[in-house]
């Protein structure tokens, strides 16, 4: 039962029937820990406030001018709603019972957006381009941060760790996620109401880790999964993992050949061993997907005038531990420290007049392994000479036959485990919208993403109970080395399955195929993304029709040997970054579907025209389809890039 009282009358009555009740009862009044001090609630809609407390004790809510009172149900649980507020602040929220006051401080009314998913989405501003010059500047008191602690979860929770609101300071911006800052300084910036910005975000994460157990039920790769959840205990799961890993990496010795055979020593015929260029991650020189033990060795040329004293040696840094030997001698080593540019010192008597040789064993547990610091860190060093070791190692793996490490335990273990422990806690609270950069860790099943992402839409907002609210997402960008001829590409397919969101109401898309980075996957141009998600919410949220979007295609037409395509969004016309020359990023094909490079000019301002003489029939057309098409020239006269697209519906390696 609820009531609102908004009249002094109806002020004095709800007093009167708080203190009428029995004194008797003692229970605490909790909420969710995002009730708290410099939290910011949605304007325009009902304000919902939840918690627990004593069965059938009253419970009087009061924000500013709104009040009401509701009566805590026998689970313990209670729920009030308040009339909505424009834009203000700040006020005090306090929630009442006979027993027990809570008063939540600093409270702003505005818009608050939910800012999820990967890696990309929790970047944070001081690692991102300009981020640090942003946060010295980033005094806004009205934006407000809350950032969800991660945690995995098999049930839907109800609350998170206990963690603050933080005013948006030169102090706490450079932690917080950079798109989401940017974002919400374009929004406070041009609407001038405060903004709320919670961060629900955990790197790698797969997308069915964020959607719902009802949303998943009756899918036949996840369904039984989801039926089980709620037998399954993590820490129990956690507890056996932390024991198989640790049997694991004590059994690494007992599988490698090296220590068998030893390979520190001179005897040994390495001449024969792969090469590798080092330093780099030795999954991109050639051992993809290995834990364990690698060895390494490299020969120097000494003079009898450079061993009158010891010498430095310097390797950089070195994933995880390394033990390190000079003609068979050990000189240093050191444990689980990737962090640590190694620096050894090497004494004279090791040394010898003519070649030398360094043999390193390197040890690693997980992910990424190998020599991989600032080749300038690695040297040999005396007096008044220095070599460089940087450059062509040989290497061999040792641990040929060690079974695979043991999964950890992540979000991508099951299905449902962050939105139970991340989203779920957050459904009844008011919002403006959603923004979401995922995707990165689903290329590998790039097509079916469009059926989870669309689902994703729609079930987050069925259960928001908030209608249609905004939901804008980034659009994968440019990522690995630009393909030599056109090929098949899951970078392409999976902002494809992106795209295709944009048939749901309310929804707008970045297009940010001009910002990645050819040799990272966390590229550091966080604002142009920021920048795009605002001009998309500008049309989706606040009624701005004529905020620039990128152009999309819209259809094409086949006319004498040539595919004409028409695009949408190109507002005073379409332009080329290059000037008059032929557009990049196009690939055309007949009734064969074998691609090749076209070319294509702009035909007028809404128009493209794409031909190869050598294909004379063409029948489709495929733009920017590559994980990293390469520099693209077509944009409008914002400067924003056309969207990837194709014309055709041939079969995908993923379907």
């Amino acid at each position: 039962m609820n009531a609102l009282f908004t009249t002094s009358k109806a002020l004095v009555i709800g007093i009167v029937l708080i203190s009428s009740f029995s004194s008797s009862t003692s229970a605490q009044i909790t909420l969710p820990q995002f009730f708290s001090d410099h939290m910011v609630v949605q304007r325009q809609r009902p304000i919902r406030v939840w918690g627990m407390g004593n069965p059938g004790e009253m419970i009087r809510i009061q924000l500013h001018n709104r009040v009401t009172v509701t009566f805590v149900a026998p689970d313990g649980r209670w729920i009030g709603t308040l009339s909505t507020l424009e834009a203000g602040g700040p006020y005090e929220m306090s929630i009442r019972s006979v027993s027990d006051t809570v008063n939540i401080q600093d409270v702003m009314v505005g818009d608050v957006w939910f800012c999820a998913g990967q890696s990309n989405m929790e970047w944070p501003l001081k690692n991102s381009e300009g981020g640090n010059a942003a946060a010295a500047e980033a005094d806004f008191p009205n934006i407000r941060f809350f950032e969800v602690p991660k945690k995995m979860a098999t049930q839907p929770q109800t609350d998170v760790a206990a963690t603050p609101w933080k005013l948006c300071t030169p102090s706490t911006a450079p932690d917080f996620s950079a798109i989401a800052f940017y974002y919400g300084k374009e929004l406070h910036e041009n609407f001038d109401v405060p903004i709320g910005l919670i961060e629900a975000t955990w790197g790698g994460s797969k997308i069915n880790t964020w959607m719902s157990g009802p949303s998943l039920l009756d899918d036949p790769n996840f369904g039984p999964v989801v039926a089980g959840l709620g037998a399954l205990d993590l820490d129990e799961i956690q507890n056996d993992i932390t024991n198989a890993i640790t049997e694991w990496e004590n059994s690494i010795d007992d599988f490698d050949l090296g220590l068998q055979q030893s390979w520190h020593l001179d005897a040994v015929d390495w001449a024969s061993w792969p090469e590798m260029l080092i330093p780099r991650v030795w999954e991109s020189g050639g051992l993809s997907n290995v834990d364990g033990v690698v060895w390494f060795k490299k020969s120097f040329t000494l003079s009898a005038g450079q061993l009158g004293n010891d010498i430095l040696l310097s390797l950089g840094k070195i994933d995880n531990s390394d033990e390190t030997y000079i003609n068979g001698q050990l000189v240093g080593q050191t444990a689980l420290d990737p962090g640590l540019n190694r620096t050894y010192t090497i004494p004279v008597e090791y040394l010898q007049a003519g070649q030398n040789t360094i043999t390193i064993r390197v040890t690693d547990y997980s992910y990424v392994g190998g020599l991989l610091g600032d080749a300038s860190r690695m040297y040999l060093q005396g007096q008044g000479w220095q070599i460089p070791l940087s450059g062509y190692w040989r290497y061999q793996l040792g641990t040929v036959n060690l079974p695979a490490r043991p999964a950890e335990l992540s979000p991508n273990s099951y299905p449902c485990l962050l939105f139970n422990g991340m989203i779920s806690p957050f459904l009844r609270l008011g919002i403006k919208g959603v923004i979401w950069y995922h995707g990165e860790s689903d290329t590998d099943s790039p097509y079916y993403y469009r059926n989870y992402f669309r689902k994703l839409i729609i079930n987050w907002r069925q259960m928001w109970l908030l209608g249609d609210y905004p939901f804008l997402f980034a659009q994968l960008p440019n990522f690995r080395t630009p393909p030599v001829q056109p090929a098949d590409s899951g970078w392409a397919t999976l902002r494809e399955s992106q795209a295709s969101t944009l048939s749901l109401p309310k929804t707008g898309m970045a297009v940010t195929i001009d910002l990645g980075d050819p040799v990272s996957i966390h590229p550091i141009r966080k604002k142009e993304v920021a920048e795009r998600l605002f001009n998309a919410a500008g049309k989706t949220a606040y009624n701005q029709n004529q905020a620039p979007q990128s152009p999309s295609y819209q259809s094409a037409t086949i006319q004498s040997g040539e595919i004409i395509i028409t695009f949408s969004n190109t507002g005073t016309g379409l332009q080329s970054l290059s000037g008059d020359g032929f557009l990049r990023g196009f690939a055309i094909a007949g009734d064969n579907g074998q691609f090749v490079w076209a070319q294509a000019t702009i035909r007028n301002a809404n128009q493209v025209t794409v031909f190869n003489h050598t294909v004379p029939n063409p029948k489709y057309v495929r733009y920017a389809w590559s994980d990293n098409p390469g520099p693209l020239d077509l944009v409008n006269q914002a400067g924003l890039p056309a969207a990837p697209f194709r014309t055709d519906f041939l079969l995908l390696p993923w379907q």
